[in-house]
C-alpha cells in the first residue's frame, strides 16, 4: 500500500522556503505534497486540492507575517483541514502549525501545538513529529531498494530516473496504440509500455493509468503550434548553475526542467521542437511530424527573463 502523503500548506509569498522544506523530508523518506509539483496539467485545480488535504495523512499549515491574514485560497485549504479534523478521533495528529517568523497565529489554529520553525531546532522538531505520525510506513516504501532494470535505450534510462525520483508514473494508451507516459508534467510516446518503466510499480508511491482525453486534448491544434515562427531556435541556461534550461522562439519564450530537455533530445537525433504560443506554451518534440514528447511549461523568473534579453 502507498505511504500517505503530507500536505504542505501555504501563500504564495512563502514558496521558495517551502520548497526548501519539501526537499528536506523527501530526503528522509516522506511523501510532502505540495501543489506546484503534485497537481498535473488539465486537472480541476480546486477539487484536487481539496482531495489532496482529504486523503493526507498530516496538514502543515505554514504560517509568516506575510501571509497569515492574507485573503485567498490557502484560508480555503485550512478550512478543510479544519473540517477534516473535525471528524477524526480525539488525539489524533492532522493539523500541524508551523511558523516560519514571529507571527500571530490564527485563533482557529492556536488548539494544536505550533511548531516555531525559525527557531533553533524547529525544523528537527517539525521532521520528528511527521516521521513519529507517518514515516514508519512511508520510510519503509520509499527507501525499498528494487533491482535495477535493463533499458532498452538511453532515453529509457533517463525517463525511469525521473520517474523514480518523482514518485509519480501515469500513462494513457492512445488512438494509434502507443502509450504516453510520464508524470503529468511531461508525456513520452512509446509504442508499449517498457518493462523498466512498468518495474516502478513497485517503488513509487503513485502508478496509474489516466483517461486518454488526459493527453489527447494536447494533441489537438496542430496547425497553432508547428508553424516555423514557433520553432525553437536557441537554448539559455538559466542563473543557478544549470538548475533550469531556458528555451527561446523567435517569438516566446519557456521554461523547462533540464531533465526533461535531456530526455527529449535522447528521444531524437534530429528532432523538431516548437512552443504552442497561443496554447499554453506548451512545448511540442517531433521527428518526421511524429509527436514524440510533450512538456508543460514552467514560469519564468525574472533572473531568467533579465538573462534572455541580456547580450
Amino acid at each position: 500500500m502507498a505511504a500517505k502523503h503530507i500536505f504542505l500548506s501555504y501563500a504564495k509569498e512563502d514558496s521558495e522556503f517551502v520548497r526548501r522544506i519539501r526537499a528536506r523530508l523527501q530526503k528522509v523518506g516522506l511523501r510532502p505534497w505540495l501543489d506546484e509539483h503534485d497537481l498535473l496539467p488539465g486537472q480541476d485545480w480546486d477539487e484536487a486540492i481539496r482531495a489532496a488535504i482529504r486523503s493526507s495523512a498530516a496538514f502543515v499549515a505554514f504560517l509568516s507575517t506575510r501571509a497569515v491574514d492574507k485573503t485567498g485560497y490557502v484560508q480555503k485549504e485550512i478550512r478543510e483541514a479544519l473540517d477534516v479534523a473535525e471528524r477524526m478521533p480525539p488525539g489524533r495528529m492532522f493539523v500541524v502549525p508551523v511558523r516560519i517568523d514571529d507571527c500571530v497565529v490564527p485563533e482557529r489554529l492556536r488548539r494544536w501545538q505550533r511548531i516555531d520553525i525559525f527557531k533553533r531546532g524547529g525544523y528537527g522538531r517539525l521532521q520528528a513529529a511527521l516521521l513519529a505520525h507517518v514515516g514508519p510506513e512511508s520510510r519503509r516504501e520509499s527507501l525499498e531498494v528494487f533491482p535495477t532494470p535493463a533499458f532498452d535505450t538511453p532515453a529509457d534510462h533517463i525517463l525511469h530516473d525521473i520517474l523514480l525520483r518523482s514518485g509519480r508514473v501515469v500513462f494513457a494508451q492512445m488512438a494509434d496504440r502507443r502509450f504516453a507516459i510520464g508524470q503529468g508534467h511531461f508525456y513520452v510516446f512509446k509504442p508499449e509500455l517498457p518493462a523498466s518503466v512498468f518495474s516502478l510499480k513497485r517503488s513509487v508511491a503513485d502508478f496509474r493509468k489516466i483517461p486518454t482525453s488526459n493527453v489527447s486534448g494536447l494533441l489537438r491544434g496542430v496547425s497553432r503550434w508547428r508553424r516555423d515562427e514557433n520553432r525553437v531556435v536557441r537554448m539559455v541556461s538559466a542563473p543557478g548553475g544549470g538548475a533550469t534550461v531556458v528555451v527561446q522562439s523567435a517569438i516566446a519564450t519557456t521554461g523547462v526542467d533540464p531533465r526533461y530537455w535531456a530526455l527529449a533530445m535522447a528521444l531524437s537525433r534530429s528532432p523538431h521542437v516548437y512552443i504552442a504560443v497561443d496554447n499554453g506554451d506548451f512545448i511540442y518534440v517531433e521527428e518526421n511530424k511524429r509527436v514524440l514528447m510533450i512538456i508543460a511549461p514552467r514560469t519564468l523568473s525574472q533572473d531568467d527573463h533579465a538573462l534572455l534579453r541580456s547580450p
